[in-house]
């Protein structure tokens, strides 16, 4: 018993007020399921509980967070002695007694209500019903019912602030029991962000051609083809007179192709030289020679 009020007090208060009959579909349900096995209890509840409430109205935590409410206020049982016969009542048997107690009391209540206001409705109908009651009696009548109906809207509205009010508490909750966020000062160090696109534009040209290239047989001095012209973060950031993003686009592919095509030439001018021959000629030889000799 101990350990399940021990279990029941870290939940969370209850936010809502339940009514007397809920509370004791709750205890019913409990005494029936167990005070373990709350996925049953609010599937119980949801089925008979009160209409027009809100989704998490009969959730398992709500269900749990109410019984333990009406068990921090069960007296604890006394013992009976050994002799006297019947068991000891439980606290889930005394909450569930005394709940029933309430409620039929409570539902006599009801009763009584709706007994005095059906006289009163059939001693209306009577006196309307009647030709010899004035009219200013009708427009009382009148009168009686339109503040009723008046003071139902009312009800209605107050019921709306206080789903509202309801809505807020639970948000509020939510954020006094969510653990605590880290400082912007403390935690881990912010890791450095990666260089964005118009840096990189920016930047250098990251493609270099060497100035010099080598050739066994000769050297070929060749020139840098991005040297001296326009490099392409000038070309996209620049648009020559009121060109339009799309044409200063073009004109940097095409001068992005015309680079390569330079260093495809310079390459090709570099590989294809013809290297010297080594081999000594070979002498022509005569026919008429070899005539004479044989």
């Amino acid at each position: 018993m101990s350990s399940l009020q021990e279990r029941l007090q870290l939940k969370r208060v209850p936010l809502d007020t339940w009514n007397t009959r809920e509370q004791l579909c709750l205890a019913s349900a409990v005494v029936r399921s167990g005070d373990q096995n709350w996925m049953s209890v609010s599937r119980a509840l949801k089925t008979v509980g009160e209409p027009n409430r809100p989704p998490d109205w009969y959730s398992q935590k709500s269900c749990a967070a109410q019984y333990g409410a009406l068990l921090e206020h069960v007296e604890t049982p006394k013992r009976k002695k050994r002799s006297s016969e019947g068991a000891v009542e439980t606290p889930q048997e005394s909450i569930l007694k005394r709940l029933t107690q309430e409620r039929i009391a409570e539902i006599h209540k009801v009763i009584a209500e709706l007994t005095q206001q059906y006289e009163q409705t059939q001693k209306e109908i009577t006196e309307l019903s009647d030709p010899t009651t004035s009219d200013e009696r009708v427009h009382e009548l009148w009168n009686a019912t339109e503040a009723e109906k008046r003071a139902r809207e009312r009800d209605n509205a107050r019921r709306l602030a206080l789903l509202k009010e309801r809505e807020e508490r639970r948000n509020r909750a939510e954020r006094a029991w969510r653990p605590g966020q880290q400082s912007p000062g403390s935690g881990s160090p912010v890791q450095p962000s990666s260089p964005l696109l118009t840096s990189l534009l920016k930047s250098s040209p990251v493609v270099t051609i060497p100035q010099h290239m080598s050739h066994p047989a000769n050297t070929v001095d060749t020139m840098s083809p991005s040297a001296g012209a326009p490099t392409l973060s000038m070309l996209l950031e620049k648009p020559q007179g009121g060109s339009s993003p799309q044409e200063s686009k073009h004109a940097a592919i095409e001068h992005i192709k015309s680079q390569l095509v330079q260093i495809e030439q310079q390459l090709k001018a570099g590989t294809s030289t013809p290297s010297p021959d080594l081999t000594p000629p070979v002498p022509a030889v005569d026919l008429d020679d070899i005539d004479n000799k044989a």
